[in-house]
C-alpha cells in the first residue's frame, strides 16, 4: 500500500515539473505571443536619424527640444512629437510603412528637410544635415576718424519662417514676404577700423532680389557720413561681411559679391554707384 502511495506522489511530482516551465513562459509573455512580435519585429521598416551640423562652427550651440515630423508622399502625417533632445532623436527607431516620405525638424535656430525612402524590413538611417535659420552679418569699415561711432540696419530682412506643405505636397521652409527692419548693434571705431559683432537676421524676403543696409558714421564732431548699400540677398544658414572704407561711404553704393567658401560671403565696394531712384 506504502509503495502505490509513493507512486502516486511520484507521478504528480512530475506532472507539476512539466507544467511549471509552461506557466512561468506564459507570465513571461504578458499575455502576448512573442513569436509574432519578433516576426514582426523582423517584417517591419524603422528609420533612425542621425544629425550632423552644416557648419562645424555651430556643433557645440546649445539647441533646445526639436520638433519631429514626418510627412508620407501625400503630405499626410505619418509621425510628430514635440521637443526630442538630439539624444532622444538618435535613440529613437520610428516605424513606417514602404513608401516615400519627407522628415522636418526645427528648434526655432536650426532646421532641416530631407527626403528619404523605406523600401525594405530593418532599420534605416538617414543623415539629417541642420542648418540656421538666420543668416549671419558682420559690417567692417576701414581708415574711419578716432571716436567715430557705426549705425546700420538691414531693411528687407524676412518677418518670420513656417515649416509647410507646398502644392505639390511637398514640404518646405516658407519665408513671411513681409519686410522688417533689424538693427545691427552699433560699434566704435578701433585703431581705424568699426567692426560690428555678428548680428544673426532673417533671410532676404522672397520678394527681394537684392538685400538693403542702412549705414551711418558720425564722427566724434557730429559730422554724419550715410549711405544705403545694395548688395545680393542674404539666404539662411550664409555667413556674410560687408567691408567698405570710411571715404566710399558718401552716396548710394551697390556692393559686388565674393563668395570665400559655401557659407561665407564678402559684399566689397569695387565703384558701382547705386541708383536710388530704382
Amino acid at each position: 500500500m506504502k509503495a502505490n502511495i509513493k507512486f502516486i506522489y511520484l507521478i504528480i511530482f512530475v506532472c507539476i515539473l512539466s507544467v511549471v516551465p509552461y506557466l512561468l513562459i506564459s507570465c513571461g509573455r504578458g499575455g502576448r505571443n512573442t513569436y509574432e512580435e519578433e516576426v514582426h519585429q523582423q517584417q517591419a521598416s524603422y528609420v533612425t536619424f542621425a544629425l550632423v551640423w552644416y557648419d562645424n562652427e555651430d556643433v557645440n550651440t546649445p539647441v533646445a527640444g526639436f520638433d519631429v515630423d514626418i510627412y508620407d508622399a501625400n503630405g499626410k502625417v505619418a509621425f510628430s512629437r514635440k521637443s526630442m533632445s538630439t539624444k532622444d532623436i538618435a535613440a529613437a527607431a520610428i516605424e513606417l510603412e514602404t513608401g516615400n516620405y519627407t522628415a522636418s525638424i526645427s528648434d526655432g535656430t536650426f532646421y532641416s528637410i530631407v527626403s528619404f525612402r523605406i523600401s525594405y524590413s530593418g532599420t534605416q538611417i538617414v543623415e539629417v544635415k541642420l542648418k540656421r535659420i538666420a543668416a549671419r552679418l558682420t559690417v567692417v569699415v576701414e581708415n574711419v576718424p578716432a571716436g567715430a561711432k557705426l549705425n546700420a540696419q538691414v531693411l528687407n530682412a524676412s518677418k518670420g519662417w513656417s515649416i509647410a506643405l507646398g502644392s505639390d505636397k511637398k514640404v518646405a521652409m516658407m519665408w513671411e514676404d513681409v519686410a522688417s527692419q533689424v538693427d545691427i548693434p552699433s560699434a566704435t571705431a578701433v585703431n581705424g577700423t568699426i567692426t560690428t559683432q555678428p548680428t544673426y537676421i532673417m533671410p532676404t524676403i522672397p520678394s527681394d532680389i537684392k538685400s538693403f543696409v542702412q549705414l551711418e558714421i558720425v564722427e566724434s564732431n557730429g559730422t554724419c557720413r550715410s549711405s544705403l548699400l545694395t548688395c545680393d540677398r542674404m539666404e539662411s544658414a550664409g555667413k556674410y561681411t560687408v567691408k567698405l572704407d570710411y571715404h566710399d561711404i558718401t552716396m548710394p553704393l551697390t556692393l559686388s559679391t565674393h563668395t570665400i567658401n559655401k557659407w561665407e560671403t564678402l559684399f566689397v565696394y569695387e565703384g558701382e554707384i547705386s541708383n536710388p531712384q530704382e
